[in-house]
C-alpha cells in the first residue's frame, strides 16, 4: 500500500490520525518506510503494536 496524509500541522496527532486510517483500511502492515520526522517515530512508538 502507498499512501500520504496532507495536515497543515506535522505533529503526532496528525501522524496518528494517518496510521489509524491506514491500518483500519489495510490491516497491520509488514513494513512502515517514514521520513525521519520525529512525529513519526512518536506516534508509531505509541501504538504499542509490534510491526
Amino acid at each position: 500500500m502507498n499512501d500520504y496524509y496532507l495536515s497543515p500541522n506535522r505533529d503526532e496527532a496528525a501522524a496518528k490520525a494517518f496510521l489509524n486510517k491506514a491500518i483500519a483500511q489495510n490491516g497491520l502492515p509488514i513494513k512502515v518506510v517514514i521520513d525521519g520526522s520525529k512525529s513519526n517515530y512518536a506516534a508509531i512508538d505509541s501504538m504499542k503494536v509490534q510491526l
